[in-house]
């Protein structure tokens, strides 16, 4: 469920829509989807960008602190 509010924001950012309460660069665009991907496949996720963990946030999506990052699993 959690991972369906992930794609309606990726499916939004493809589309080149705006996504209420997230102003992000094109670069945190690109690479929610790529996360988006990687999660989907059953692998996890590494990141070291606020902007990515407000999205995953949004999205009630857990993000657990590894390092100077987090890490999402599924």
């Amino acid at each position: 469920m959690k991972l369906y509010k992930l794609k309606k924001i990726v499916e939004k950012f493809e589309n080149g829509e705006k996504v209420r309460g997230l102003h992000v660069p094109l670069y945190i665009m690109q690479e929610t989807i790529r996360a988006y991907y990687i999660l989907s496949s059953g692998r996890p996720y590494e990141f070291i960008t606020q902007d990515m963990k407000n999205i995953f946030d949004k999205c009630g999506i857990a993000a657990k602190q590894k390092g100077i990052g987090w890490i999402v699993e599924q």
